[in-house]
């Protein structure tokens, strides 16, 4: 298959849209669809070859002392699933389990400057307790990634209220791997 640059991707983009309009539009043009068909092939691989986690099932953690927050994506929709307060690599893993995933994102506690915090060491000894539960049960194939988590509550708690909902401690951990996971993604 032919690769194409982001630009002439755009161009057979802008060729699709129309091809579908002049397909529709008029009986007669069915000449046109195997330009049309050949489009979306390019389109395809074009997707299939820059979108690394299109078929990527990921979870994500906001881990903290009190509450450890979940979310999900599969592909590139994200979605909260809740808190734990105890046993949480226990948790992790049965959801690992239950939902098949594929790797698991960490959020990695940093201080504005970049620098290591105490919640980063504890975190990082999560991390490693968490892929020796998984590689006992699952075995050795999900990967623990660390990813910078700045700010992530403080957008969890912007984004709730901007919803109109009051920003509980449970949803904000919630929320907050959800965007642990959407900046990973990025």
């Amino acid at each position: 298959m032919k690769s194409y640059s982001r630009r002439s991707f755009g161009y057979l983009l802008f060729l699709l849209v129309g091809c579908k309009a002049w397909i529709s539009r008029d009986i007669r043009s069915f000449r046109l669809r195997p330009l049309y068909d050949s489009i979306v092939d390019a389109a395809a691989a074009y997707t299939k070859e820059n979108c690394r986690y299109l078929n990527v099932k990921s979870l994500g953690v906001d881990y903290g002392l009190v509450r450890t927050g979940l979310a999900v994506t599969s592909g590139y929709h994200f979605e909260p699933i809740g808190i734990f307060k105890i046993n949480v690599t226990d948790s992790i893993v049965d959801y690992s389990e239950r939902l098949g995933v594929d790797q698991i994102v960490v959020g990695w506690p940093l201080h504005k400057n970049g620098s290591v915090a105490e919640q980063t060491n504890l975190t990082y000894d999560f991390g490693v307790c968490l892929k020796r539960a998984l590689v006992e049960r699952l075995g050795p194939n999900i990967p623990v990634l660390f990813y910078d988590e700045r700010y992530t509550s403080r957008e969890a708690v912007a984004l709730i209220e901007t919803r109109g909902d009051t920003a509980r401690p449970g949803t904000v951990d919630a929320h907050a791997a959800c965007l642990i996971l959407e900046s990973f993604y990025r």
